[in-house]
């Protein structure tokens, strides 16, 4: 008996081992793979709609070493330094060299007799390996400050690996560290960083400190202003030459005396998400505690470059002064190249002076449901030759 009993518990044994086994040869599937990455890193909505085409592509479809290392390393940005070798022998073989070189660097895929095998399977084993391993590796080089007895975080600073061999240059700051959410950026955490190519800011950041990414000058592209954020501080962007664009809330008013967008003389896009009312405020000429004065706004710092604006559906006014202002009457702020105004359908009020002196603008529809037109809101567009240029209702 006792020995049929040690058979049995032999078998079981292999049995089970057998079963974990087969468990971790399991292959996972693209769409698979990317729902594990979101749980793992607390990605949300607008996270994924960041991700490239080919990301969500083929959903299906088995999630190969180099599929699982290019996503990844879509949120590192690391890059291989001009002139080394890969420390993989079938770099031929491989479409994206530096997000393989990237994995194999920080252990989390293994070579295989000196080849990283991109087109191999990735077994559920080794999903969950990476994925704990490149969760560390990303947040890592983020220095944090967590305040006692408040529940969020503060990010203060960046510092990646130097190990002589590459740079990264994604900036896509986590929403938690430390087990709780990134709700400050401090004053001059990643200035004059020009590794940075692209920064991503999370809906859980609330403010954005002094200096913060002044003299980032590799950002280039579009800038993104989650809804989240209530107040951005002085020189926040300063001469960030390379953002040609930025999508921020309608309603976003600027805090006295801060202009966070200074020098930004690559900027020549900027467009509106509806924000919390969907209301621009109005502009104001005296400098005040209420804030919101013509020259801390990013669009009177980006008046020389500023060629189209765009309005997000849900937007019902433009505030006075928007596009304008003269704070004396001998000296007017225009905006002569904005060209190009794309108003939504929910748009009922153009605020006074709103476009005044907008010499080249010729691109504009007024939508049906405006009701209201400020005083002066189209005067001295002298590029409009009618008012069926601009689609009065």
């Amino acid at each position: 008996m006792k020995k049929v009993l040690t058979i049995l518990l032999s078998s079981l044994l292999v049995l089970s081992l057998a079963i974990i086994a087969y468990a971790d040869s399991i292959t996972v599937t693209r769409a698979e793979w990317l729902s594990a990455l979101e749980t793992e890193f607390e990605l949300g909505a607008d996270d994924i709609a960041l991700f490239p085409e080919s990301f969500t592509q083929e959903p299906n479809a088995p999630a190969t070493r180099e599929f699982a290392a290019n996503t990844v390393n879509y949120f590192v940005g690391y890059e291989l330094n001009q002139g080394l070798a890969y420390s993989f022998t079938d770099a031929e073989d491989v479409s994206d060299k530096n997000s393989a070189e990237f994995a194999v660097k920080n252990s989390l895929i293994s070579l295989e007799e000196g080849k990283f095998l991109p087109n191999a399977m990735l077994t559920a084993e080794e999903r969950d390996n990476m994925l704990s391993a490149a969760k560390t590796v990303w947040t890592q080089p983020y220095t944090m400050v967590l305040p006692d007895g408040e529940d969020y975080a503060r990010v203060s600073g960046f510092t990646p690996e130097a190990d002589g061999r590459g740079i990264r240059h994604t900036l896509y700051i986590p929403k938690k560290l430390g087990g709780k959410p990134v709700e400050y950026i401090d004053n001059n955490a990643f200035q004059n960083n020009t590794q940075i190519r692209f920064v991503n800011i999370p809906n859980t950041v609330i403010s954005i400190g002094s200096n913060a990414f002044r003299g980032c000058t590799g950002i280039t592209g579009m800038l993104t202003i989650p809804e989240s954020v209530t107040e951005m501080l002085s020189n926040a962007f300063y001469g960030c030459n390379g953002i040609t664009g930025v999508t921020i809330p309608v309603d976003f008013k600027y805090a006295y005396n801060n202009a966070p967008f200074n020098e930004c003389t690559g900027i020549t896009d900027i467009y509106y998400t509806k924000g919390q009312t969907g209301i621009m405020p109005d502009v104001v000429k005296e400098a005040s505690n209420t804030g919101n004065r013509y020259s801390y706004r990013l669009e009177y710092s980006v008046r020389s470059t500023l060629e189209k604006v765009s309005f997000e559906e849900g937007i019902t006014k433009l505030g006075n002064g928007a596009y304008y202002f003269s704070p004396e009457s001998y000296y007017v702020y225009t905006w002569q190249k904005l060209k190009t105004v794309n108003l939504p359908s929910t748009l009922t009020e153009i605020g006074s002076n709103a476009f005044r002196g907008c010499t080249a603008l010729t691109d504009i529809v007024l939508p049906e449901g405006v009701t209201t037109l400020g005083t002066g809101c189209f005067c001295g567009c002298t590029a409009i030759k009618a008012i069926e240029d601009i689609g009065m209702p």
